[in-house]
């Protein structure tokens, strides 16, 4: 039986783990409404929600609950796994607006080949959290500095709520690898319900932006 756990900071990170989930599960509801005409763009954002929902579930499982031995090895392999398939998602619905449908299409093999290194690479560390932070903030980079050129362009709508998520979510990386980072205020807050709460606000302002330029399309 499942126990929960009794380290304040760790049932911070669970709840806030918890809040990204259910934001991510709105929102993958809402961009499968008919109104949104299916295609590539629109398929590459559901699947990284929909994946964003299972990464945040399995988190909040991970800090919320007392789990040992191979039960939670194997929550972690899942975890990553997961988290490359968020990333290959991510990365496709980027390149897709920056660069082309065309290319994204093209590029399918090699960034889903690079999430199966980041998965065997995060699986082999004892910090594998840390790798997917890397990638994160690696792949914010181009975000940021493409969003910001269409949108002085005037080429897609909601480029600038994508570039302030772009910017959220490199404060968001800060946040985690300062791993010293601890302060109370009702609750016990660490770099890891920290980085969850930054994230969620990221990704409220990613959302504006991707429905902005869905809605444009129909």
């Amino acid at each position: 039986m499942l126990k929960l756990t009794d380290v304040p900071t760790e049932q911070v990170s669970a709840i806030t783990d918890l809040v990204l989930a259910v934001l991510a599960l709105f929102i993958f509801l809402y961009f499968i409404r008919p109104e949104f005409k299916s295609g590539w763009k629109r398929n590459c954002w559901i699947c990284f929600f929909g994946v964003m929902f299972i990464v945040g579930l399995l988190g909040s499982v991970i800090h919320g609950f007392q789990i040992a031995g191979p039960e939670r090895i194997f929550m972690w392999h899942v975890l990553f796994f997961s988290l490359g398939l968020f990333l290959v998602s991510f990365t496709l619905a980027i390149i897709g607006d920056l660069a082309g449908e065309r290319i994204s299409r093209k590029l399918l093999p090699y960034i889903f080949l690079i999430g199966l290194i980041f998965y065997f690479i995060a699986v082999s560390r004892i910090d594998g959290f840390i790798v997917f932070v890397g990638y994160q903030a690696l792949v914010m980079i181009p975000v940021v500095i493409g969003y910001t050129w269409m949108g002085f362009r005037g080429r897609l709508p909601g480029a600038w709520y994508m570039v302030v998520g772009g910017l959220i979510s490199l404060l968001a990386v800060v946040l985690q690898v300062r791993t010293a980072l601890e302060f109370t205020f009702v609750w016990t807050f660490n770099h890891n319900s920290l980085y969850h709460l930054v994230q969620t606000i990221g990704v409220l302002f990613f959302f504006a932006g991707i429905r902005k330029s869905l809605r444009a399309s129909i």
